[in-house]
């Protein structure tokens, strides 16, 4: 069974449209290339809850919409506080 890579494949699709190379948007939010890389590619799992929302920050995305990609691929280390704020903003 192949893995999802949602997160990654949302990443990658976001920064190409700002029109950001890797190299730029890993110095925006203060990673490595090759990790920034590692996950778009979805070699390594989704990153650090802090991670996700420098992500989210950077590249200008809807607050937790990468939380959203990354649970869908199995990512479990979502903080409760992130979990229950996600839960106000967007009700079912």
């Amino acid at each position: 069974m192949r893995q999802t890579n949602r997160f990654g494949e949302c990443v990658r699709a976001e920064r190409k449209a700002k029109g950001l190379s890797v190299t730029e948007s890993a110095h925006l939010i203060n990673i490595s290339e090759s990790y920034l890389s590692t996950i778009e590619r979805g070699l390594v799992p989704p990153p650090s809850a802090e991670v996700i929302l420098r992500i989210e920050k950077e590249l200008g995305l809807k607050e937790f919409i990468l939380f959203y990609y990354a649970i869908k691929d199995g990512y479990n280390r979502v903080p409760r506080a992130v979990v229950e704020r996600f839960a106000e903003r967007y009700p079912k």
